[in-house]
């Protein structure tokens, strides 16, 4: 085990990311990072050191365990739903039981956290007896803003929240946390009418999903040297970069909060994107 992770840490430290180990430790999936918004995945011996040919050469968005010792790679998240959903189908008609996890963790019970996390922010703001209008958040695959929704309705609270979408854009973004949203309703006592007024955007959204853009980059810079703030090139960088926007949220009537989903991590990934400017 421990040569595993030190095979695995050597190729951390040059062009190839992990993206997955077999339960054996003796192979590994890994991409390589030729450009930043293109990906080879393809399979690794651990013990030799060999490279085998390129199972998918394209970007790189969902990589998918069937439960079968099998790896589905897509970028095509609607493909993935539907391949879990098939695989789901064929282990019932086996009398097994699987759970899926779908990208992102998006399910109603992973969104519970962040209906949570709703509840604890309401009550900082109250012990501060701030006034909050908005709140802005990276959206992904939809789990964090559909808890988000659901712990605000629970609480009654009518803030605004605008959601930015950087994985797919608003139309497809705004389709999975409405279908989340309506399963959580199975599992939270909220009132579907309470919900808080939501507005998704994509105008930072850039090529997609983990590809980093200018705008996002430059948010990035600003937060850290005036703030300190550390945000990332793929959540919370294009988030900044929509709410910096020219007429973007701001109202004189309360507060904008500006949710962090983390960013120290991901800095790392993308060391070479900001080599350019490291001299300023």
């Amino acid at each position: 085990e421990a040569d595993t992770w030190r095979a695995m840490h050597e190729l951390e430290e040059g062009d190839l990311e992990v993206i997955a180990v077999s339960a054996d430790g003796k192979s590994a999936f890994v991409a390589s990072r030729r450009e930043s918004d293109h990906h080879a995945l393809c399979k690794l011996d651990l013990a030799t050191g060999e490279l085998g040919e390129a199972i998918i050469d394209a970007p790189v968005y969902d990589v998918v365990s069937t439960g079968s010792g099998e790896l589905f790679v897509t970028d095509d998240a609607q493909e993935a739903a539907r391949t879990i959903g098939a695989r789901m189908a064929a282990a019932k008609e086996r009398g097994e039981v699987l759970y899926p996890i779908p990208p992102g963790g998006s399910s109603p019970v992973g969104c519970l956290g962040f209906a949570a996390a709703a509840v604890e922010l309401f009550e900082q703001v109250h012990e501060r007896d701030l006034t909050v209008a908005e709140l802005v958040v990276a959206v992904s695959t939809g789990g964090t803003l559909a808890g988000l929704l659901a712990g605000l309705a629970l609480l009654s609270w009518p803030v605004r929240v605008r959601g930015v979408c950087v994985y797919q854009d608003a139309e497809a973004t705004g389709a999975d946390v409405a279908r989340l949203v309506g399963e959580l309703a199975d599992l939270l006592p909220f009132d579907r009418s309470a919900l808080p007024p939501f507005t998704l955007h994509d105008e930072t959204l850039g090529p997609g999903y983990g590809v980093p853009t200018e705008a996002g980059q430059r948010a990035i810079r600003t937060c850290a040297e005036r703030e300190g703030l550390l945000l990332d090139p793929v959540y919370t960088g294009k988030a900044m970069a929509w709410l910096s926007q020219p007429g973007s949220p701001g109202d004189a009537d309360g507060a904008t909060v500006f949710w962090h989903t983390g960013g120290t991590p991901a800095l790392f990934a993308y060391a070479d994107a900001f080599r350019d400017g490291a001299d300023r």
